[in-house]
């Protein structure tokens, strides 16, 4: 686990994520955090007391994931029809 300092501005982050994802193999990174935040779906992707992601944001990152990942997986799972098998 990488430890970052929280004053390091983004685009620095954002640099330094490129720059581990293009020299170690096997490292990737998913905007997970953007995507639940995001301004247009934020009341979606979050339950009533505002602290924890709901299921659609689950979704929406792993479905962003998956759709990077396709070939890699062997068998390319719908994310919705198995996290909605799982939590019954």
């Amino acid at each position: 686990m990488f430890w970052l300092p929280i004053h390091i501005p983004k685009l620095f982050f954002a640099l330094w994520l490129e720059e581990l994802y293009l020299t170690t193999p096997g490292v990737d990174y998913v905007p997970s955090f953007e995507l639940v935040t995001n301004p247009k779906q934020v009341a979606n992707h979050y339950l009533a007391n505002w602290r924890t992601v709901s299921d659609a944001g689950v979704l929406t990152a792993m479905n962003c994931f998956l759709g990077q990942h396709q070939d890699a997986c062997a068998s390319s799972i719908n994310v919705q029809e198995e996290f909605i098998i799982r939590s019954q």
